[in-house]
């Protein structure tokens, strides 16, 4: 949306503002950097973003200008891991650069990549992945349409030694349905 004197906003449909962890509920506001846990009586500060000069001032959600600023996606999260998704270049979609951010919570590392590199399989060297939602255990998930299995699988053609359940997906044929895919 743009409004008068070149200030816009913009509102993403997959955005995810609330996800679970266990049994506790946690929200994040748009343009904000804390994490909040939702309890009966309101929301308690819990955690912060530091993304240092890439931090959104409140004053400047609406300037097209800021564009080397970070503005969080989604949030997926377990005991081990939290998973940021975030864009760089928001007001411009032309512009805009996709990472994906993951903290390990027990070493206190934190690795980032592109978004159109996804999740390698450093295991088996399987497709590589994006969750797209996590469960309150903690297990992360994706749904890949079957063409996109196929299609990989037609590019890596020459390893036979996969384990039993990735080779179960080699008989896949584009009309399947998805398979749904559980990190854990």
């Amino acid at each position: 949306m743009e409004f008068k004197g070149s200030r816009q906003n913009c509102m993403l449909p997959s955005e995810q503002i609330f996800w679970h962890k266990d049994k506790e509920l946690f929200f994040r506001e748009t343009f904000n950097d804390t994490i909040y846990r939702v309890e009966p009586d309101g929301l308690t500060p819990v955690a912060r973003f530091d993304f240092g000069a890439m931090r959104w001032d409140r004053k400047d959600r609406y300037t097209p200008e800021k564009d080397q600023a970070i503005y969080p996606l989604d949030v997926y999260e377990n005991d081990r891991l939290l998973w940021l998704r975030f864009v760089v270049g928001l007001h411009d979609p032309d512009q805009w650069e996709v990472y994906n951010a993951v903290y390990d919570k027990r070493g206190g590392e934190v690795k980032a990549a592109p978004f159109k590199e996804g999740a390698r399989d450093d295991l088996n060297g399987f497709l590589p992945l994006q969750p797209t939602f996590a469960s309150p255990a903690g297990a992360f998930a994706q749904i890949v349409p079957a063409a996109s299995v196929v299609s990989w699988f037609e590019e890596h053609s020459g390893r036979k030694d996969w384990p039993e359940e990735i080779k179960r997906l080699e008989t896949l044929t584009e009309e399947d349905n998805p398979v749904v895919v559980i990190m854990e």
